[in-house]
């Protein structure tokens, strides 16, 4: 559920930057990251192995990329941060996870 209102909050902030509306969307931007770094802070990486260590590197992409976009007011970050409905991946970057179709 988390992380369903952080893709919620990422997709709606899309929205608020192609309006202009900047202010909203740093609140909704400010409150997608606050999800994912809780979702970071809760990992067991000794009992998680690998799965724990690699949403560990996931989590802190998506919380830099997030960031990226507060300052940049771009679309492609959000984009790239954003869950594909087609597929069960998340999309956080061609470069890092192929397969991942970002809304740019």
């Amino acid at each position: 559920m988390l992380y369903d209102g952080a893709i919620k909050f990422i997709s709606d902030a899309k929205q608020e930057i192609g309006r202009k509306n900047f202010i909203e969307s740093n609140r909704l931007l400010s409150r997608a990251r606050n999800i994912i770094i809780e979702l970071l802070r809760i990992l067991d990486l000794e009992r998680g192995g690998d799965i724990a260590k690699n949403l560990q590197r996931l989590y802190t992409y998506a919380i830099g990329r997030l960031i990226e976009v507060s300052f940049t007011k771009g679309y492609q970050p959000v984009g790239q941060c954003a869950h594909d409905p087609s597929s069960s991946q998340v999309c956080l970057g061609r470069d890092r996870f192929r397969g991942c179709r970002g809304d740019e």
